[in-house]
């Protein structure tokens, strides 16, 4: 078996691998801008509306659905013309690593509301289901056979999630790898992903099928390191901790 295999994923939804969807292209002519327009900065939120990563509007990174509970500012505006020769006006908003132009329709000012998620056993318990779920018919389309959920990882991943959001990062707020975790706690695993992301999908099994498929076709920024960990022949089992602080979403997955 592989040792001590460590993989990262920094997630703002989607930080890190870029974002926590995986969304189509918008437009394919690009928008002319018009006018710009400096703005006060303030609070805004969305709960629908693609998110452009540039004023020509021909890339989509971000939809705003998956974000209705993440408060951004606003920073700019632009007035442009598309390429249907309509004008129109779109404003850029900012949260963490997620930023672009929006249809200023879209936006409503102040904060967001607060999510509902909350880390309770039947919670932790459908996650780890749909996870598990999610990642098995991934294998299985490649001919590999089933991880299997093992409850001594998943105590171990729950330390761990729990850990991340004081520091999130493979080595904890004392110095410890994961490695050392699980050791303290007499468990041997072999290497772990970890997520950050907003809590802004519609339900737990939401949020399992896209960490799955965020790990394994948007992982480029890990050199695909999450991706061979979840289809792998080395491991056999996982662990899977969830964890909520300020609106944030942590998950820890740890295999053996």
């Amino acid at each position: 078996m592989k040792k001590s295999m460590i993989f990262i994923v920094a997630l703002t939804v989607f930080g890190g691998i870029g974002t926590a969807q995986n969304v189509a292209s918008g437009a394919s002519k690009a928008a002319k801008v018009i006018s710009t327009k400096n703005l006060k900065n303030s609070k805004v939120h969305l709960s629908k509306g693609y998110i452009y990563s540039t004023s020509k509007l021909t890339k989509v990174s971000h939809n705003g659905q998956n974000y209705t509970h993440t408060t951004f500012t606003r920073y700019s505006q632009i007035t442009v013309k598309k390429s249907n020769g309509k004008q129109a006006v779109y404003q850029y908003i900012r949260a963490g690593k997620v930023k672009g132009w929006v249809w200023h329709s879209y936006l409503k000012s102040g904060a967001a509301p607060s999510s509902t998620y909350k880390v309770t056993a039947a919670n932790l318990k459908t996650f780890q289901k749909a996870f598990l779920s999610y990642m098995n018919k991934e294998r299985a389309q490649r001919g590999l056979y089933a991880y299997k959920e093992e409850p001594d990882l998943d105590k171990v991943a729950a330390v761990r999630a729990q850990q991340l959001t004081v520091t999130f990062n493979h080595v904890n707020a004392l110095g410890q790898t994961p490695f050392e975790v699980g050791k303290s706690m007499g468990v041997d695993f072999y290497a772990e992903n970890i997520f950050d992301d907003f809590t802004g999908r519609s339900s737990w099994n939401a949020v399992a099928k896209e960490e799955v498929h965020t790990y394994i076709y948007d992982d480029a920024d890990s050199n695909w390191g999450h991706r061979d960990t979840m289809l792998s022949k080395d491991y056999k089992a996982l662990g899977n901790g969830i964890a909520i602080k300020d609106g944030r979403l942590y998950t820890a997955q740890d295999y053996a």
